[in-house]
């Protein structure tokens, strides 16, 4: 990504979200990112995106990583993430990109592993058997190819 150096990590981040916004825009949903997403007020939960089709309602918590290392989740954040999911009928996951590395992974809120604090990670293991974004448009037209199954790192 040329010209990325100066900016600061909650720049290059807000990058990779609207470029996952672009990507699921073009593959016909509606969008939307969170308004500072995660940021405002305590008791009104705002996701990184939003993405609507055909009915099925994603909500997703972005992470995107430079170095190929194990992603913590805060138990608060996760517990957010669900009560959005919960109240829209919503599917929650955890939206992972490793820069240079691996695409946009994803993975459902529900097989995320805890840490002995109560927290999450996100192991670059269990990215490998996460869904790829072909994997997340078969949720939507319920139909999945045999690659949605195969180790893509």
């Amino acid at each position: 990504m040329e010209g990325m150096g100066k900016r600061t990590s909650r720049q290059k981040g807000f990058y990779y979200e609207r470029s996952l916004a672009r990507k699921l825009w073009s593959k016909g949903f509606a969008v939307i990112r969170g308004p500072g997403s995660g940021g405002g007020s305590k008791d009104i939960v705002q996701p990184d995106l939003v993405a609507v089709k055909k009915g099925k309602i994603f909500i997703f918590e972005i992470k995107v990583r430079w170095k190929r290392n194990a992603i913590y989740i805060d138990k608060e954040k996760v517990d957010r993430l669900k009560e959005f999911a919960k109240r829209s009928g919503g599917e929650p996951f955890i939206a992972v990109k490793v820069i240079d590395y691996i695409d946009w992974k994803f993975i459902p809120v529900d097989q995320l592993k805890k840490t002995g604090k109560g927290n999450y990670k996100v192991s670059m293991e269990s990215l490998g058997e996460a869904l790829t974004f072909s994997g997340l448009l078969g949720l939507v037209d319920n139909s999945r190819k045999i690659m949605d199954y195969v180790k893509q790192i």
